[in-house]
């Protein structure tokens, strides 16, 4: 499965200590895949849009990580002219097993946020934050008391995985309405392929009852590459309610991670 480096700056860039010319293609040595896969500085390149992977040479691959999915080898077969694999030959990676991580919070209230391992130990790959008007986050709990309106939990672990789906449950249905949204990606902009909604539209969680659930399933697990610097496998889900409307939430990620 080819690979190229295409390096749309107008500098030299060097990865494994080779350099690439600038408004050229580097085709990657397949012996030397892997320690390209795995080299931060390519992979932030990608991230910021100052390089792109190309499977022949000449088109660019659409879409940051299609580009990472390309490089790293997770797909074996080629890609269409839009830059979508036609065929995945395996669930994940080799060395990557399955997990749910189950996140549990409640709206509006700051410390209502549960995410921890089986020794009570807080993980760290969660933040919720809470805001009111003109997006300014709460100051305290008394604040999100009066003036809440949008809870935003962000999922970002801090290591590559492969996302399948996620599924939403509620205890009780809300009796007004909480509508959210999901974007991968959200710290890089839309045009270096990031921000990318997975939900559209709003879903008003009044519509699902408690005995049922919310399932998202993307078909195929998807690749996200982390980077600390431009966070590239954050998903971000967005809640927006009345203010200070508290309603009990979980989300269940199913994944494949190292």
């Amino acid at each position: 499965m080819n690979c190229y480096i295409h390096n749309i700056s107008q500098t030299t860039k060097y990865y494994q200590g080779v350099g690439v010319d600038a408004n050229t293609f580097f085709q990657i040595p397949s012996d030397k895949r892997i320690h390209y896969a795995s080299d931060d500085t390519l992979l932030v390149d990608i991230a910021n849009g100052t390089v792109r992977i190309s499977s022949d040479g000449t088109t660019d691959i659409s879409g940051v990580n299609a580009q990472i999915e390309r490089l790293k080898g997770t797909i074996s077969s080629d890609y269409d002219d839009t830059g979508r694999p036609i065929l995945r030959t395996a669930a994940a990676q080799k060395g990557f097993h399955y997990q749910l991580p189950f996140i549990e919070f409640e709206s509006s209230n700051i410390s209502g946020l549960h995410y921890k391992d089986v020794s009570g130990n807080v993980i760290l790959h969660v933040t919720a934050k809470y805001y009111k008007e003109g997006n300014v986050e709460c100051s305290d709990q008394a604040d999100a008391d009066s003036n809440c309106i949008k809870t935003v939990i962000d999922f970002e672990p801090t290591h590559d995985y492969e996302i399948v789906g996620a599924m939403l449950l509620q205890i009780a249905r809300p009796n007004q309405p909480v509508r959210v949204w999901v974007q991968a990606v959200p710290d890089v902009p839309e045009a270096y392929g990031g921000t990318k909604p997975f939900t559209q539209g709003g879903i008003n969680l009044e519509f699902i009852p408690p005995e049922s659930y919310f399932d998202v399933d993307g078909r195929a697990s998807k690749y996200m590459a982390y980077s600390a610097t431009y966070h590239t496998n954050k998903v971000r889900m967005i809640f927006k309610h009345n203010a200070g409307f508290k309603h009990r939430i979980a989300i269940c990620y199913e994944l494949f991670k190292p």
